[in-house]
Parts: structure tokens; C-alpha cells; sequence
């Protein structure tokens, strides 16, 4: 991860290849976290901006009536889609 930002439950969590250099991931891999996510019953956004650098960024926003169990769901399926990536 390079950075989470948000305000509220509306967050964006910026996938990098390395911390320091903050180089994007790739558009194969963001996708591949996004279709893993699904596949958990877990909708994730995903940033399509045209301006180079800001294709990796995740889009979460949970209702406001989320439960801390769909919470929780959300953040384990974020962290198994983003390990399983090869490399992870």
C-alpha cells in the first residue's frame, strides 16, 4: 500500500510496487485485486483517471449502516486480494 486517505467511510487506498519510489501498480494487477474482491461478495471501486499516476487508487464506500462483522469482511478480503498478488 502507499497511502489510505478518506474522510468518513469514503477511502482510497493507493496500491504501489514499492514504498519509497511510490511507482503505481499496474492496471492488470489493480484489476486482479478488484475481481478477487468480488469474488468475496466485496464491491470495490476502482480509480479510472486518465492523468498518469493516479490509476491505483481502491475506492471503498461502505453504507452507514455497515456492521462491524461486514467491516471486518471487507478489510480481511482487501488484505487476501492485495497478498495473493504474486510478488505480495
Amino acid at each position: 500500500m502507499g497511502d489510505v486517505r478518506g474522510k468518513g467511510l469514503l477511502l482510497g487506498v493507493g496500491l504501489v510496487k514499492d514504498k519509497v519510489s511510490k511507482t503505481p501498480l499496474e492496471s492488470a494487477a489493480m484489476a486482479s485485486v478488484t475481481q478477487y474482491c468480488m469474488g468475496k461478495q466485496v464491491i470495490i471501486g476502482l480509480n479510472t483517471n486518465t492523468i498518469p499516476g493516479f490509476t491505483n487508487v481502491l475506492i471503498l464506500c461502505p453504507p452507514l449502516v455497515v456492521t462491524r462483522k461486514e467491516a471486518d469482511h471487507l478489510a480481511e478480503t482487501l488484505y487476501d486480494a492485495i497478498f495473493a498478488l504474486p510478488g505480495s
